[in-house]
């Protein structure tokens, strides 16, 4: 199975269109959109953004971003990609779903405080029944890992997320949000991706198989 991971395209369409021409090629299973689908944008805007993904995989799949204004995300069309909070079944691979950031300094519109983080994991992976073997797609990375450091030298990532992530090893992590900490890292048993800012052009491919280590490959458009 091949994955289009992307995160933080902030809206622009330039740098969508031009990942879509680096991967159409490729036999694409579904696409995985880790936050920061706008630019303080509406769900109008995040609509035509995930609906260009849909011409290289008809299975597009998202969290919110700290970037995106979650509270006009109410058309139906976005609810059905949307994994907030929520699994989606991919084949044979499982996939869970959280959205937003922890507190920043610029009060963006949608921060969640580590209890929220807890209790929306906790529900999407019982409502997977407890899978073995998923994926989790959160857009804040894990806490004190090589993709929640800023250039300051801050790890700026979520406690909530990497205590999930030691407890139910998911076999793959994507993530966002710490633009500058684009790159690959490990917890555990867990594989962990930070595709870098898809407005960039930056993107992710993945190859992954149930009894096999995820294949990572990284790319730029």
């Amino acid at each position: 199975m091949l994955l289009l991971a992307v995160s933080d395209i902030h809206g622009n369409l330039n740098a969508v269109n031009r990942i879509i021409k680096a991967v159409e090629k490729k036999k694409i299973d579904a696409v995985l959109v880790a936050g920061d689908i706008t630019d303080f944008g509406t769900g109008d805007n995040a609509i035509r953004i995930l609906n260009m993904f849909k011409t290289v995989s008809k299975k597009v799949f998202y969290v919110p971003g700290n970037c995106d204004y979650v509270d006009t995300f109410d058309a139906k069309e976005l609810d059905e990609m949307n994994i907030h909070g929520r699994y989606a079944q991919i084949g044979n691979i499982i996939v869970i779903g959280v959205g937003g950031s922890v507190e920043t300094p610029f009060s963006t519109p949608f921060e969640l405080g580590e209890e929220e983080f807890d209790s929306l994991l906790e529900k999407a992976y019982r409502s997977a029944k407890q899978p073995k073997d998923f994926i989790l797609v959160s857009h804040t990375p894990p806490y004190n890992t090589r993709l929640d450091l800023t250039a300051r030298g801050i790890h700026a990532g979520s406690k909530t997320i990497r205590a999930f992530i030691e407890t139910y090893e998911p076999k793959l992590v994507i993530c966002g949000h710490i633009h500058e900490a684009k790159g690959i890292d490990n917890l555990g048993k867990s594989l962990m991706v930070n595709p870098g800012p898809a407005r960039k052009g930056f993107y992710t491919l993945i190859k992954i198989e149930a009894a096999q280590q995820p294949e990572i490959f990284l790319g730029e458009a």
